[in-house]
């Protein structure tokens, strides 16, 4: 994929993540997964940050969704580790 592909992406999933916030709301589980797709594709493109961020976002809401046990939460979890290793 090409690195414009990828921010374009970007683009439309913050548009994902802002109609499922409004729709529903920002601890709904296609948030969180919106949050967290947010974050893939920004690590994807080098924004470690913003990245972080939303993974982290994420992870805030699927602790309240379902705590630590809760499989998203997992992947949260397997989402920031691979950001982190990218990156260090």
């Amino acid at each position: 994929m090409a690195k414009e592909d990828i921010q374009n992406s970007i683009v439309y999933q913050k548009e994902a993540y802002k109609l499922y916030s409004n729709l529903r709301s920002a601890d709904d589980r296609q948030s969180c997964h919106a949050l967290m797709t947010l974050g893939i594709y920004c690590n994807k493109v080098g924004l470690n940050e913003k990245a972080l961020k939303y993974m982290m976002k994420a992870l805030y809401f699927m602790f309240i969704l379902g705590g630590e046990v809760y499989s998203d939460t997992i992947v949260c979890f397997v989402n920031l580790a691979n950001i982190y290793m990218d990156n260090h």
